[in-house]
């Protein structure tokens, strides 16, 4: 039983690294293509024709529906937690007490550790919870401003046409000069309100959509900034290192310029002997930690081969890497 639940946590820990992942890799290209439907929004403004040229319902229904869907999944998977509604003591409220007994007396038994344990837990507790609550209102706002885009592209020339419509039917009685029975006269008022009540609900979206976009927008950035936390923890995450090197670019364009390098050198500063930049560290731990890196063009220097001509190349390869293992060894 005891092999069974080794196994079982191995197992939900490589998931938890994959699912960690794809998370932040899908939630940075979502994050990119929604500062390109951003910015074209705000250069087209609220004319229908640029709204459908740009094809904006199309675009927030692939954000909504086929990257950020997942991404909600993966977020409940990794960062929420069971939720025990009868239970008023909390894991960090006993890590809190603890802590106050230790500072309370000096003969207590807690050990030192537990002061950075306790820190360690907070900082996870509001870590997860903030990127589960922004994720999930990402998520709704996305949903809200896809059905506020498809009111725009589909139903605001109806609403503009049939409010033509209502204006030449009375133009048409007025010129002949036809009047109005009562039961006409309600009919035709009633048609006014109702047209009146589609031209407001188009001013509405407008405006929600202008809000939705910035509020979502802010969320998307605070989002990026507290992950950012996670990632800087997550040295040892072999798979999330690789796809982001293979990313550069897209971290880039998240964090601004040579981002990427500032990421990995943080991640690594306490590891000077992997390498002496910090895409070169993470590149190196990516080599000796995953089992393909052909798909990272820097990697492909160290695939080498056991003829003759590299056999000073693999001697001093398989130095280094000795020589490196041990140091991971020793930081870990």
């Amino acid at each position: 039983m005891n092999g069974f639940n080794s196994f079982s946590q191995s197992y939900i820990g490589r998931r938890k690294k994959e699912c960690l992942s794809l998370l932040v890799v899908r939630f940075f290209k979502a994050y990119d293509a929604f500062n390109g439907l951003h910015r074209d929004f705000l250069e087209n403004g609220y004319d229908r024709n640029n709204l459908v040229k740009a094809d904006f319902f199309k675009r927030i229904k692939y954000l909504e529906e086929s990257l950020f869907f997942d991404i909600e999944k993966k977020s409940h998977f990794l960062f929420r937690g069971e939720i025990d509604k009868n239970n008023k003591y909390t894991e960090i409220q006993v890590k809190y007490d603890d802590l106050n007994r230790y500072l309370a007396s000096k003969n207590s038994s807690t050990k030192e550790n537990e002061v950075k344990n306790t820190f360690s837990e907070l900082r996870k507790s509001l870590l997860n919870k903030s990127i589960d609550s922004n994720i999930g209102r990402i998520f709704h706002i996305l949903t809200i401003l896809k059905v506020n885009f498809y009111e725009l592209e589909y139903y605001e020339a109806e609403y503009v046409q049939e409010h033509k419509y209502v204006l030449k039917i009375e133009s048409l009685f007025r010129k002949l000069g036809r009047a109005l029975n009562d039961s006409e006269r309600d009919e035709l008022n009633h048609i006014k309100e109702i047209d009146k009540i589609g031209r407001k609900i188009t001013t509405d979206t407008k405006n929600h959509i202008k809000i939705a976009l910035g509020r979502c927008k802010s969320l998307f950035h605070e989002t990026s900034e507290i992950l950012l936390h996670v990632i800087h923890e997550s040295r040892k995450n072999e798979i999330l290192i690789l796809n982001l090197l293979r990313e550069r670019e897209l971290v880039d364009k998240i964090f601004g310029c040579n981002a990427h390098e500032h990421i990995f050198s943080k991640m690594y500063k306490s590891m000077p002997n992997l390498g002496n930049t910090g895409l070169e560290k993470a590149t190196n731990y990516c080599k000796y930690n995953c089992g393909n890196i052909t798909g990272l063009p820097e990697a492909m220097k160290y695939l080498l081969t056991n003829n003759s001509e590299d056999s000073q190349r693999l001697k001093e390869h398989e130095s280094f890497k000795k020589a490196v293992e041990c140091y991971f060894q020793e930081n870990e």
